[in-house]
């Protein structure tokens, strides 16, 4: 197996923090199992404008 660096383009809905997106982002691509409730970000699915693989 191998591994790629992906590069993706996305907007965020609402404001949030870094830290917010960086939770979400992990959340909807499946690193993370789980968001915190309070994350304003919860309530919205990740939805990609442009992606990039980086070899």
């Amino acid at each position: 197996m191998r591994e790629v660096t992906v590069e993706l383009v996305t907007k965020v809905p609402c404001e949030a923090t870094d830290a917010q997106v960086e939770e979400w982002v992990k959340y909807q691509t499946g690193v993370y199992g789980g968001m915190n409730k309070d994350n304003p970000l919860a309530e919205y699915d990740l939805d990609g404008i442009d992606a990039t693989v980086l070899c």
